[in-house]
């Protein structure tokens, strides 16, 4: 059951291999549980996928995120219910990575404020604001997994930035050697210019990151 469509190439794949598809109705809570009823796996999006609707669905054997967090997704629940949870951790690794050098970039050249000046006329902007370049500069990266490393990589070889670090699940040997790895969290926060956050959200990383 899919209660959020998802694009043809992914439906074709479903259908080519045997599947049935049922399309949602909504995805609140209540919506969901009745178009679960005689499904056997819920492909997710963007739902919350709670305890009440997975113990309501008597024939579903597996959740799949189409995508990467599973936050939304009781996983407690599943695995008293007995349902298997997959993702596709590395589904959109690129886009991410491309999306956080978007917004870097946004920031060092303070795309916002300049966008919304010359929109408005205002061509005097730029002697009132300055962007900065990149080159030179550098990017921490706390979370090296798969996005984080992406990040890194587009950071050293794209735009010349220095690059420093910090996971404390990773080995130092898994490390390409451009990037310089810290200790701790706020060993990374002093040494960049910019900051680039990529962990999943788990009640463990919930507030990791606040305004001190």
């Amino acid at each position: 059951m899919l209660p959020t469509d998802i694009s043809e190439p992914g439906k074709e794949y479903l259908r080519s291999r045997g599947y049935e598809i049922k399309f949602g109705h909504g995805i609140d809570e209540e919506t969901i549980i009745q178009d679960i009823q005689d499904c056997d796996a819920l492909l997710a999006r963007n739902e919350y996928i709670t305890r009440h609707i997975i113990e309501s669905a008597p024939k579903l054997k597996v959740i799949a995120k189409h995508g990467v967090g599973l936050d939304k997704i009781d996983l407690e629940a599943a695995k008293d219910c007995k349902v298997w949870v997959t993702n596709g951790p590395i589904s959109n690794t690129v886009a991410v990575a491309e999306h956080t050098m978007m917004l870097i970039l946004a920031c060092a050249k303070r795309l916002v404020f300049f966008d919304a000046a010359v929109r408005s006329g205002n061509y005097e902007i730029r002697n009132k604001i300055k962007g900065t370049d990149l080159d030179g500069k550098t990017v921490g990266i706390i979370g090296l997994g798969k996005i984080g490393m992406q990040v890194a990589k587009k950071c050293h070889s794209g735009f010349d930035m220095k690059v420093v670090g910090y996971d404390p699940y990773i080995k130092k040997e898994q490390v390409p050697e451009y990037i310089t790895c810290c200790d701790n969290m706020e060993d990374v926060i002093q040494t960049a210019d910019f900051v680039s956050l990529h962990l999943p959200a788990t009640a463990e990383n919930k507030e990791f990151f606040n305004a001190k």
